[in-house]
């Protein structure tokens, strides 16, 4: 599993804000440490250079700073 990111927030309709290392497609599934499924990419946004991830999560499991992964 490749880093994605880190968690920075959650918004006002539960969709979380994450940063992202690299370019990571809508409608990629992403996962905590121990690729416990957290939720699908639904946009990515922000400048080229630092993009962010919204990503819909299945569940409400991840914290503040925690890492996210991709496959």
């Amino acid at each position: 599993m490749k880093k994605a990111g880190i968690v920075l927030h959650y918004t006002k309709n539960g969709n979380l804000v994450s940063t992202a290392n690299h370019m990571v497609r809508e409608g990629t599934e992403v996962y905590l440490k121990g690729k416990k499924e957290l939720g699908t990419v639904i946009e990515t946004f922000g400048p080229v250079a630092e993009p962010y991830l919204l990503i819909k999560p299945k569940i409400l499991n991840a914290k503040l700073n925690d890492d996210i992964y991709v496959d």
